[in-house]
């Protein structure tokens, strides 16, 4: 079943190449009256277009470019809706990029990419609808029902049902749990992620078993050099290489 209308990809469309105010009235006027503002309103409301809707569309595309190399980056954003009112879904998010809070719509993507093409294949919206009390603040603020991090593993299992074929999963810093590590290996799926130079680990089953851990910031590894450790709270080994960027980018190291 295709879930998208003609009346939809025709709306895309026009906000896409539309430079000004865009609205179900200018889309009529501009089809010259062929599709009637009740017409557009009542497609656009028939259906709730989700990340279901998305796998319809680009389907056919990522059958032809699947690849065994290919990789699934997950990462979120925020869309700034600055002077639009608050509601579950237009809340203050922290933008990592700004290193602030920004009020707007904050979305967590899966992008599928191959040798050539990348296409978003799976999303999923942050709706922020419990108020809770901030103790050191005293003031109400609002959260998720669903944490970011169990939503990261949502879309991984989908891309899985929905048979996509990836070599790893590639994501930054804030999603390099432990937890993560376990859930993504249990599917046996690779990842690469980078570790806060904080992170513990042990250089040895037998140091991991009594507990012998050290920061990743002592230790004596190089630039590509690549080392198996046990991250504290993980019960299988890694691979933990180091890279460094270039001035003005950040440095870190990947497992």
């Amino acid at each position: 079943m295709h879930f998208v209308s003609p009346v939809f990809d025709l709306y895309s469309d026009y906000l896409l190449v539309n430079q000004g105010q865009t609205t179900a009235t200018g889309l009529s006027a501009l089809v010259e009256g062929k599709l009637s503002h009740d017409a557009i309103t009542r497609s656009l409301h028939q259906l709730s277009y989700g990340s279901a809707q998305l796998w319809q569309v680009v389907r056919p595309f990522i059958e032809q470019i699947t690849d065994t190399n290919a990789v699934l980056t997950l990462d979120d954003t925020v869309e700034a809706k600055a002077y639009m009112n608050q509601n579950a879904l237009i809340r203050f998010h922290y933008d990592h990029c700004q290193q602030k809070a920004l009020k707007g719509i904050n979305q967590l993507t899966a992008l599928y990419t191959g040798q050539v093409h990348s296409l978003p294949v799976a999303y999923e919206l942050i709706e922020k609808d419990q108020a809770i009390l901030d103790h050191k603040t005293g003031k109400t603020k609002w959260v998720s029902g669903v944490s970011k991090q169990e939503r990261f593993r949502r879309l991984i299992h989908q891309c899985l049902v929905n048979k996509l074929i990836f070599k790893y999963v590639l994501v930054d810093s804030w999603f390099s749990s432990a937890e993560n590590f376990a859930y993504i290996a249990e599917l046996d799926q690779h990842f690469i992620m980078p570790l806060k130079s904080n992170r513990k680990v042990a250089l040895s089953r037998a140091d991991q078993q009594q507990g012998l851990y050290r920061s990743i910031e002592s230790l004596a590894i190089e630039a590509h050099q690549c080392l198996v450790v046990w991250v504290a709270g993980v019960d299988f080994p890694l691979l933990l290489t180091k890279q460094v960027f270039k001035p003005g980018r950040r440095s870190g190291r990947g497992s």
